[in-house]
């Protein structure tokens, strides 16, 4: 399901949805989380851009956040956090990220997390006019 990020510039992006769903499918039924996770994160954020209920999505990714931190995906989970923190910005709840000890040592050396830690502050700062 990976692939299907190709597939949005076929496709319209709810379209492409689907093809996580069946990627979480298929990954759970041969037992690995992992990309069953990767699925799930990728749903959520698709789900998101696509312009899904805010409210909905807040849950999503704090079920996505929940089953990462169990599976000890730090990585993902930062980054789910991120894009949540995004969510209730949008609708107002203005929940501040708490990052564990964990978190903040890959913020400070994990470049794939802090690049996507940037864009979520940018857009962010976009959405609100917010240049700080």
């Amino acid at each position: 399901a990976l692939c299907t990020q190709v597939k949005t510039y076929v496709e319209p992006l709810q379209a492409t949805l689907e093809y996580h769903h069946d990627g979480y499918a298929a990954a759970m039924a041969s037992g690995d989380s992992s990309q069953a996770l990767i699925n799930t994160l990728l749903n959520c954020i698709g789900s998101f851009f696509a312009g899904s209920n805010l409210q909905r999505m807040r849950d999503r990714f704090a079920d996505a956040i929940k089953s990462s931190a169990e599976r000890k995906q730090l990585n993902y989970m930062l980054q789910a956090q991120q894009v949540q923190h995004s969510v209730s910005k949008l609708i107002g709840a203005g929940e501040e990220l708490n990052y564990s000890s964990e978190g903040r040592n890959i913020l400070a050396s994990n470049s794939s997390v802090v690049r996507s830690f940037h864009y979520q502050t940018a857009y962010v700062s976009f959405m609100f006019r917010s240049y700080d």
